[in-house]
């Protein structure tokens, strides 16, 4: 057994709780990465893949009820709570679309954008519309037709949460 001074057992948990945050928000960067870059492509190469069980589960994922439009029904599932929730939906000829809400949307946003830049989309260029939201896009020249459209708020209702994101991968084919 181990036995740790009293200076040595606080300094041992303040590294510990220095360290916790950042692992976590590592991971969390990972996985909306993965979402982004990994997932979306496949999504928009399948309009069923996020009714696939399977999948979800082993995102983490679970299915909800598909989200509705005017125009069209599409699944959707969730994973998390709070503003660790994360929302996806979509199919093949509707994009795929990642909404997240949480203090660290400014991180995520920024580490999806060089991510899109360091594997050869172009754009970027952040413009406000006219109800003062802030969207950038970024076209992949890799995939022509392809876009990542990253809007600054909750795009949608989706997650009702604040501050929050919302990302959507696009082809050509898409509404």
């Amino acid at each position: 057994m181990i036995t740790l001074r009293p200076a040595a057992a606080c300094a041992a948990m303040a590294i510990l709780a220095w360290t916790a945050p950042a692992a976590a928000a590592d991971q969390r960067d990972k996985s909306v990465l993965s979402l982004v870059f990994d997932l979306c492509p496949k999504v928009l190469a399948d309009d069923e893949a996020l009714r696939d069980p399977a999948l979800l589960a082993a995102i983490g994922f679970t299915s909800t009820a598909p989200r509705e439009t005017p125009t069209f029904k599409e699944p959707r599932a969730e994973k998390g709570s709070g503003s660790d929730r994360i929302v996806l939906a979509g199919g093949g000829s509707h994009g795929c679309s990642i909404w997240l809400g949480g203090s660290d949307t400014d991180r995520l946003t920024l580490a999806v954008m060089q991510r899109a830049q360091a594997t050869g989309y172009r754009g970027g260029r952040v413009f406000r519309t006219g109800g003062g939201i802030d969207v950038a896009v970024l076209l992949d020249s890799a995939n022509p037709g392809r876009s990542l459209s990253i809007i600054g708020g909750d795009g949608g209702g989706e997650i009702g949460i604040k501050p929050a994101v919302t990302i959507v991968m696009m082809d050509k084919k898409g509404n």
